[in-house]
């Protein structure tokens, strides 16, 4: 019977082998899972920001294209704060243009926010400076 005994241990795993096993597997799958989700949490905010970004600077370019003339300043872009829908969302938004030392020099600084919390940026900040010069008509 010692033969057989032994033989049937030699063939096949143990319970206390299996479990650490077992053990091991689960924590690997664990840290894969965590990895993900934190993965897909950037990624989401990653697209917020971008989202975020791009509202910015093409409210930037509205401003630029009124200060160069190239609208009609009765054109809505004159605004220094709105709601408008980028990405799929809405998003609040807020210019502010302060002067320079220079004559006909403009700091423009946008703020993106979700509409949902106005206390928490999204986008940040975008700053840009823009020289403001008209072209009298003559």
């Amino acid at each position: 019977m010692d033969g057989l005994g032994q033989r049937m241990r030699d063939a096949g795993f143990t319970l206390l082998e299996c479990l650490i096993a077992l053990l091991v597997v689960g924590l690997v799958m664990g840290g894969s899972l965590f990895q993900v989700s934190r993965y897909a949490d950037e990624r989401a905010e990653l697209t917020d920001r971008l989202d975020a970004h791009t509202l910015a600077w093409n409210k930037l370019m509205d401003q630029y294209q009124l200060i160069q003339g190239w609208v009609q300043p009765n054109a809505g872009l004159a605004e220094s704060s709105g709601t408008s829908r980028e990405g799929g969302r809405d998003w609040y938004w807020e210019m502010e243009a302060t002067s320079t030392i220079a004559q006909d020099f403009y700091r423009y600084q946008v703020r993106v926010f979700e509409t949902s919390n106005e206390e928490t940026e999204t986008g940040g900040d975008l700053a840009a400076l823009l020289v403001a010069y008209y072209i009298a008509e003559q």
